[in-house]
């Protein structure tokens, strides 16, 4: 039987939560010039991507306006061909994508009823 789908929705608002404090108050520069801010930037976005992968698709349809397909991408750019990856890109990941992301998955978890040993189990039991 698969995971409780809310361990990864929880994954995802935990890893939000890691982009938010990594970056703190910086602003563009400031995260270009911070090898360290960028890395744990990315390895949270990482997180973001491999939980998206795991979440069914009924669920992933219940918001059908976020990427889920460039989400659950994103890691493989981050892995594969970091050399490529532009902070310009990923700061617009985080200020404006992130942001969409989260509320999604807030959505998400208010109609089917939290996560863990929650409705969205239950859900789950129904695809």
């Amino acid at each position: 039987m698969p995971a409780d789908p809310g361990i990864y929705l929880q994954d995802i608002l935990d890893s939000i939560a890691g982009v938010r404090m990594a970056i703190g108050e910086a602003d563009f520069d400031s995260y270009g010039e911070n090898r360290p801010m960028r890395r744990a930037v990315e390895r949270e976005i990482e997180i973001i991507s491999e939980a998206a992968r795991r979440i069914p698709h009924e669920l992933r349809e219940m918001e059908p306006d976020i990427p889920w397909g460039e989400i659950a991408g994103i890691s493989n750019v981050l892995r594969h061909d970091y050399q490529i990856v532009s902070d310009t890109i990923m700061w617009n990941v985080v200020k404006t994508h992130i942001p969409a992301l989260e509320a999604a998955v807030n959505r998400i978890i208010n109609r089917v009823g939290g996560y863990g040993d929650s409705n969205i189990n239950q859900q789950q039991k129904l695809y």
